[in-house]
């Protein structure tokens, strides 16, 4: 039982991060599309921030 929680626990944790991770790749598309040049991981951070 103990094992269940806790491999669930990580899955959400994993899944979380796969979701910050899209939305910070999202960021970086839009950003380039629109023609924004040398921003940086702190710029797409607060802009992909959920």
């Amino acid at each position: 039982q103990y094992e269940i929680e806790k491999l669930m626990k990580e899955n959400e944790a994993l899944k979380a991060e796969k979701a910050l991770s899209q939305m910070r790749n999202e960021t970086r598309s839009m950003l380039s599309e629109s023609g924004v040049e040398n921003f940086d991981d702190q710029i797409v951070d607060i802009i992909g921030k959920p």
